[in-house]
């Protein structure tokens, strides 16, 4: 089948308020103009012409540039939002960077309604009181030292083994393996897109760090609890195991010592939002004792920069050998978005109130233990 100008034509089916008027139509990559309405040829608009050319002259002339957003207003917020996030890159690599702002703004404006539309899904995952006491018991040892480091283990998130929990769910739910997941910020924008397990293997297996990590705040509670019982787990005693490090400054125990304070006091905002700096400080100690530069030229002005959490755990230390695991557990909880993204949440403003509780606190502690325990014993 031919059409006079398709994509013009199809685009006065869905906006008849068109009809008859110019209309041009731009490619998806590129920003060219394919298709001329009868009137924008009359007008002189030349076909194939980058529409960064001609825009100056159509705003003078009160064009209106949409792309497909029409439809979007019709739609769901969670589709609508889905279309209108695609937008975003394709105004930008034509420079209308106006509408780019104003898609942003549709955005947010639907994300209350977005929210309204998510049904939480849950899977029950039960542990008898017995059964806890026995695990958190079996942890705890023989003595204090040996209860922290076994807690630093059990607790560490292993990248290999999750990899065949995600191959297994093809085995055990095929559907839920094909399907992909976006995971969604509170104003309605994607943080990350996870495929399917056969096109995002290593997204998956964050995805699946993150609800382990759900599960074990639990386990973390009542083995620091356990070991309180049988050993004693003062403030000063845990402190003093922390600054046994050699990768945590001297500097850094009295923030230290404010955090672990906040989190036995169970004020868990406190001691999330002092403590992660310091796990963050102490594995770029790690870091920097590999004989790796922790430091970068900085772009504005003459000097230099320390590298962020997330420049930290992308070295090859922790992605290759005896810290593998160690680098995944903490990409999973602080830098990754298909994870917990705990780190960049604080830094930029985005944790809301149900994260920053006592089961994160948890998370945030045994962090450090491992710093100072599994990181020391591997050299």
């Amino acid at each position: 089948m031919d059409a006079n100008s398709f994509y013009c034509s199809a685009e006065t089916v869905f906006r008849p308020d068109l009809e008859g008027k110019a209309i041009v139509a731009l490619s998806n990559n590129d920003g060219c103009i394919v298709s001329r309405s009868a009137a924008a040829k009359a007008m002189g608009i030349p076909m194939a012409a980058p529409w960064h050319q001609v825009r100056e002259g159509a705003r003078r002339k009160g064009w209106e540039v949409k792309a497909f957003e029409h439809v979007a207003e019709k739609a769901t917020a969670m589709l609508a939002n889905s279309w209108l996030e695609d937008l975003i890159p394709r105004y930008r690599n034509v420079s209308l960077m106006d509408d780019v702002v104003r898609i942003e703004q549709l955005i947010r404006s639907r994300s209350e309604e977005l929210k309204n539309e998510m049904v939480e899904v849950s899977l029950p995952f039960e542990v008898t009181p017995d059964e806890m006491a026995e695990w958190a018991d079996h942890v705890a040892g023989d003595s204090r030292q040996e209860g922290l480091q076994r807690l630093a283990i059990k607790c560490l998130q292993r990248p290999d083994q999750l990899a065949q929990e995600v191959l297994q769910l093809k085995v055990d739910a095929p559907l839920n393996a094909m399907i992909p997941m976006a995971i969604v910020t509170a104003d309605g924008f994607t943080d990350a897109t996870i495929r399917s397990v056969d096109n995002d293997l290593e997204g998956r297996t964050y995805q699946m760090a993150a609800n382990h990590l759900g599960i074990d705040e639990v386990f973390v509670h009542a083995a620091f609890q356990r070991i309180e019982e049988k050993h004693g787990l003062t403030v000063d005693d845990l402190v003093a195991v922390i600054m046994e490090s050699p990768f945590v400054e001297k500097e850094q125990e009295h923030l230290i010592r404010i955090g672990i304070e906040a989190w036995k006091a169970g004020d868990a905002i406190k001691a999330i939002h002092v403590l992660v700096p310091q796990v963050e400080a102490a594995f770029r100690g790690v870091l920097a004792a590999s004989g790796a530069s922790v430091r970068r030229p900085h772009p504005k002005v003459s000097g230099s920069k320390v590298i962020g959490f997330g420049d930290v755990l992308s070295q090859l230390l922790f992605k290759e050998g005896a810290l593998k695991d160690v680098g995944f557990h903490l990409r999973a909880l602080y830098t990754d978005p298909r994870a917990l993204n705990l780190r960049n949440k604080l830094a930029h403003g985005l944790a809301h109130g149900a994260t920053l509780n006592m089961g994160t606190a948890n998370l945030v502690v045994h962090s450090l233990l491992l710093v100072t325990l599994l990181v020391k014993q591997s050299g």
